[in-house]
């Protein structure tokens, strides 16, 4: 989860250029990402009249989720030579 646009944005570039490589040959693209991990302990609907958290909170469970503060694209090809 990005903290803010900008950081968004940074995201979104990064899915892009994996794209446009994998489609080209497949050449990696590396990210530096600086942020927190999260974890999901309970889920409400904005009115606040239900509560998702059987339902929702164990799917999460299984994932690692982090919320990006930072986000830089770097050129990780000559680490690989």
């Amino acid at each position: 989860m990005a903290a803010d646009r900008a950081t968004r944005a940074t995201l979104s570039q990064a899915l892009d250029l994996f794209e446009d490589r994998l489609a080209s040959g497949g050449d990696r693209t590396c990210i530096r990402i600086r942020g927190a991990e999260l974890s999901v302990d309970s889920v409400r609907t904005i009115d606040g009249d239900h509560d998702l958290t059987a339902q929702i909170v164990p799917a999460f469970a299984k994932s690692h989720l982090v919320l990006a503060e930072e986000a830089s694209i770097e050129d990780c090809q000559p680490l690989l030579r």
